[in-house]
This record gives structure tokens, C-alpha cells and sequence, in this order.
């Protein structure tokens, strides 16, 4: 059995009673930390909260702003106050300097471009903990740091190609009380349409693009804004917090409903034959599935033009002349008939042409409208397809590579330059679905292009280069057909090939030895500013030819297809947010602390 001495036991107790206090001392330290952390982490919580309710009360009460400041700007009331109080924990202050918003009208053809509105929006912000409030434009915002969101929309309203824009802008100056009372600011000012202050700024839309463009500490959140509405891409300047929107007239649907159609009013049309090589019009329909007859002809097919029309020589209309400006006839009759023209002529400027040249009746008409240009729909189709073309064996390097016959089936196909030489044959296929080639130059057709199938095959010349072409007429070509070459389509059915340039495209249709064939639509209006000319000799065509000026010379002859009245000329543009109407007014408010 062990022996405890007197001295073990002695130290055992003593052990035990320093343990319990430092014990004791541990304890209470732990309780005070976990006290501490408790209260710093839920102050902290409290704080967060308290900052996100007070934020929250003041976008309530930001869109009530809102809605009372729109009763004041656009409807029918002289003033409104609105209760700020619910926000004690930021200040409202009034900015009459913030940001702005400018309109610009851009006319495509011309490419001038003016400034519908340009004005200072001006807020009324809140701000609280870094982060703000503002009401600006119609709508409220919220940023922080770099981001901003929308918490109410703008007065920017877009639907069915219609643009409304109701700018509202603030005016006021420094800190706003408990309640702020809202005024009309002078009377609403409608500057679109406005014809008294520009005769174009009117509706519909013809060959524009509108830019709006807003610069704003919330830009972010109104880009956002304007992409969701429209559905469409916006453009940034973040170093500047810019954003801008532009929406374009859009071109189509239009219908071609006359063989030839002159479209600028400072230019011509002519036709002037020759000798054993006559220059004629008529017209079929290629939709009853049997090809061109000249039984089908019809008298009420027109001739339209914007500017003066000229038959001379050895020349025929076997229709009707629609022109803006003077009608002169002369030269030899009709093959069946003594006349020039076998049904009416109607023209816009004295003198009237000879009853005895004229079959039909004889009118006075108002001034005809030229078509407007396809230039916006033209860049846009080519730099798409450039960005993401199909590919085919049957091109290398943009270029068509010929190994024989070539093919190119369904599909969208970029080109530097569209050129099929002699003794070169290209089908363009659309049994499975339309054929689409964008031509970055010019189209050079040599050879033979056949189209197959049920579909459309549709040509985009950009014409940002040219060809020189030989012979009379333009010199230097964005689309020339020569000796013996050939465009075709089945029972040669118009509707099936189109080939678009812009207003300014020089086209050429002539073969000086065996005739030139072309079936389909040459469609390049230049409205009231093109420049652009379509030189047609020893050529038969099967369609159409649309330009600002068109010659018609020896061997020249065009027989126009009635289907195209009834297909849309120009196919819809995906790449662009259309607008046909625009209505842009300039409403003020002042607000002051009451």
C-alpha cells in the first residue's frame, strides 16, 4: 500500500484553487467577445437595413415625383406637390445641369444631317450612403459606383415602327424641403413633325435615320432601357457616359409597277432606236407559267418617271407615259399604229405631247416622287453576310472559282467582286431556299447566270469599287453585262432575280454583236439626289430597270413583267430598328421646395 506524506497532500488543494479563477477569468473574457462581436455584426446589420429601407422610401417616393411631375408636363395640370419627407436620412437636391439629350435627323441619300432637339434634361437626385436616386427624363434611376439601374421607365415610347418622345426636362435650383411643388415651366413646344420650322420634318419617314443620343450619370441603365424597348443594339461612350440609339426609316415594302422607272426628278428617261434595231416597250405576265407573250400586253402597263421623258428614232411604248416633267415625242410610229404611244400619257410640265403621237388620253399630272434610295439596306445586308458568309466549294478567297459550271446553292455568299467571264456558265440554285450574294465592288456578267428553283436570288452590289466598260454609256460600271451574256430565270419569271444597287450605281445592258438577256429586276432608285445611270443597248430585258436615269438605245427592248406588282420589292431589314413615325415634343417643369 502507497504512503501519502504530509507534503503531497499539501500541494493538491493549492493546485486547485489557482485553476478556478483563471478558469472563471477565460470564461468571462469569451462571454465579452461574443457580446462585443454580437453587437458590432448586428450594428452593422441594423445599419445595412436602415440604409436599404431608407433607399427603398426613396424610390417610392421618387416615382410618385414621377407620376405628379407627368400630370404637370404632359397633362392638364398646372401643379402638383409631392411629399419628400419619407427620405430623413438623405437630402433632395435639384440639378438643373444634368445630363441631356439631342435628336439627330439623318438623311441617307444626302447624308446631311440635322438636330431636331438638343436640350439639358436636368434631376432631382437623392443620395444616401454613395448610392442615388434620380428622377430625370420622365423616369427614375439608381446608381452606384459604376452601375446604374431603371426603376421607372422614361416618356420614350416605341411601337409599330411609331417613335413618341415626350422629353420632359427640370428646371430649379438647390435643396429641396419636406415637399416640393411641380410647375409648368411655358408651353409644350412640338418640334417633330414641324414643317413650319423644316418642310422635310415630316411624316412619314422617308430615307432617314434617327439618332437619339442621352448623356447621363445613369447612361448605363438607359441603354438598357432603350435595347429592351426596341429590341434593338445601342452604342456606348462609357469614358464620356454617352448612349445612343439610332432607328431607320425602313426601305420596303414597295412593288415595281412599271417596266421603267426614272427615279430622280433632275434626271431622264429615253428611248431612242435606230434603224433596223428599234427601241420598245410592252409588257406580259410571266405568273401564268408560259413565259413572255406579247399577246398579254396591256396599254394601262406604265412608263414612270420622276423627271422629263424623251422617244425618238425608231421607238415604241406599247403602254403608258407617267412623267414628272415633259413628255417630247418624235420620230418613227409603232409597228401597229400611227402613234408613239399606244395608251395615255400624263405629264408634268408644258408643253403637252401631240395628241396624234398618242393613242390613249393626254393629262396634266402633279409632280411624281422619286423612289427612294436602298443604300442603308444595301450596307447593312453586305456587311452582315461579309461577317458570317456561307461557304462553297465554288468560291476562294471572296472570289468565284471556276472549274467548269459552278453552283451555288441556298445560302448567303460574300464577294469582293461578282465576275463570270465568257464561256463561264454559274447556277444559282434555289430549290432549297433563297440564294443570296453580297458583292463588295461591282458585278461583271460575261457569261451565263442561271436561276433554278422556285425560290429568289437576290444580288447586293455595295459599290465600293467599279469596272470599266467599254463601249458607249457609263465608263466605269457597278454592273455590266456585255456581248452575248445572259441572266436568266425560269419561263423567264422576274420575280425570281434581283439585282439591288445603290442610288449612285452605273449599270450597263448591251451587247454590240449577239444581244444581251436579262431577266429580272435591276433596282437602284436614287430619290431626289442620285446620281446613278442604267445604259441599256442590243439588250432584251424581261422585268424591270429602276434608276435615277435610264437610257433605253438601239436594240433596246423591255418588256415589263405585271408579276412584280404583286411581290415586295425590297425584303425586310433585320439588321435595323425601323421607324415610319416620329413625334418629338419639348415639355418643361420647375421645381421648387415648397
Amino acid at each position: 500500500m502507497a504512503v501519502t506524506g504530509p507534503g503531497d497532500e499539501g500541494r493538491r488543494p493549492g493546485k486547485r484553487a489557482q485553476s478556478e479563477p483563471m478558469a472563471f477569468v477565460l470564461l468571462l473574457a469569451m462571454i465579452v467577445l461574443g457580446t462585443t462581436s454580437v453587437v458590432v455584426i448586428g450594428g452593422v446589420a441594423i445599419t445595412n437595413t436602415q440604409t436599404s429601407l431608407d433607399l427603398q422610401r426613396a424610390e417610392k417616393v421618387m416615382t410618385q415625383f414621377d407620376s405628379k411631375s407627368a400630370m404637370v408636363a404632359l397633362g392638364n395640370s398646372p401643379v402638383h406637390e409631392v411629399d419628400l419627407s419619407d427620405g430623413d436620412r438623405g437630402s433632395y437636391e435639384l440639378d438643373p445641369e444634368a445630363g441631356w439629350m439631342r435628336i439627330n435627323s439623318t438623311n441617307t441619300s444626302a447624308g446631311s444631317t440635322e438636330t431636331i432637339l438638343n436640350v439639358t434634361l436636368g434631376a432631382v437626385v437623392y443620395e444616401h450612403d454613395r448610392t442615388s436616386v434620380a428622377y430625370q427624363g420622365g423616369g427614375v434611376w439608381r446608381t452606384r459606383g459604376n452601375g446604374s439601374t431603371m426603376v421607372s421607365p422614361p416618356e420614350f415610347h416605341y411601337r409599330d415602327e411609331t417613335l413618341t418622345l415626350p422629353v420632359i426636362t427640370v428646371d430649379g435650383r438647390g435643396s429641396l424641403g419636406d415637399r416640393a411643388v411641380v410647375t409648368k415651366n411655358g408651353s409644350t413646344v412640338q418640334w417633330y413633325p414641324n414643317a413650319t420650322e423644316d418642310k422635310n420634318w415630316t411624316n412619314p419617314l422617308k430615307n432617314s435615320k434617327v439618332t437619339v443620343t442621352v448623356r447621363s450619370d445613369y447612361y448605363r441603365a438607359w441603354g438598357q432601357f432603350f435595347q429592351q424597348r426596341t429590341d434593338g443594339s445601342v452604342d456606348y461612350d462609357h469614358e464620356k457616359r454617352l448612349v445612343n440609339i439610332t432607328l431607320t426609316a425602313p426601305a420596303g415594302p414597295r412593288n415595281v409597277t412599271s417596266g421603267i422607272a426614272a427615279t430622280s426628278p433632275t434626271g431622264s428617261l429615253s428611248l431612242s432606236g435606230s434603224g433596223p434595231y428599234p427601241a420598245r416597250t410592252d409588257s406580259y405576265t410571266s405568273s401564268d407559267g408560259d413565259g413572255y407573250d406579247p399577246l398579254e400586253n396591256d396599254v394601262d402597263d406604265n412608263i414612270t418617271l420622276a423627271g422629263d421623258m424623251t422617244v425618238s428614232g425608231n421607238s415604241c411604248v406599247a403602254g403608258s407615259i407617267r412623267a414628272g416633267g415633259t413628255v417630247s415625242l418624235s420620230g418613227s410610229d409603232c409597228p401597229s399604229g400611227s402613234y408613239k404611244v399606244k395608251g395615255d400619257a400624263r405629264y408634268g410640265t408644258n408643253p403637252a405631247p401631240d395628241s396624234g403621237d398618242v393613242n390613249g388620253d393626254i393629262d396634266p399630272l402633279d409632280d411624281i416622287d422619286g423612289e427612294q434610295p436602298v443604300n442603308v439596306l444595301i450596307n447593312n445586308k453586305v456587311n452582315e453576310i461579309e461577317d458570317s458568309p456561307d461557304s462553297d466549294g465554288d468560291i476562294s478567297g471572296d472570289e468565284l472559282s471556276f472549274g467548269g459550271d459552278s453552283t451555288l446553292p441556298a445560302g448567303e455568299y460574300y464577294l469582293e467582286k461578282m465576275e463570270v467571264e465568257d464561256g463561264e456558265s454559274l447556277v444559282l440554285d434555289t430549290s432549297g431556299g433563297e440564294v443570296v450574294v453580297a458583292v463588295e465592288q461591282y458585278a461583271k456578267i460575261h457569261g451565263s447566270v442561271a436561276v433554278t428553283g422556285n425560290e429568289r436570288a437576290r444580288i447586293y452590289v455595295k459599290g465600293q469599287g467599279t469596272v470599266s466598260c467599254t463601249g458607249p454609256g457609263a465608263g466605269n460600271c457597278h454592273f455590266w453585262m456585255d456581248d452575248g451574256s445572259q441572266m436568266t430565270t425560269p419561263d423567264q419569271n422576274a420575280t425570281r432575280l434581283w439585282v439591288y444597287g445603290k442610288g449612285d450605281m452605273n449599270t450597263k445592258l448591251r451587247g454590240p454583236g449577239t444581244f444581251a438577256r436579262f431577266e429580272g429586276v435591276v433596282y437602284a432608285p436614287g430619290g431626289g439626289t442620285g446620281s446613278g445611270e442604267i445604259y441599256v443597248e442590243k439588250a432584251e430585258i424581261f422585268g424591270a430597270l429602276v434608276a435615277p436615269d435610264v437610257s433605253v438605245n438601239q436594240g433596246g427592248e423591255l418588256h415589263y413583267d405585271r408579276s412584280l406588282g404583286d411581290v415586295r420589292a425590297v425584303p425586310r431589314d433585320e439588321n435595323i430598328i425601323p421607324v415610319t413615325f416620329l413625334h418629338i415634343s419639348h415639355n418643361r417643369v420647375n421645381v421648387t421646395s415648397a
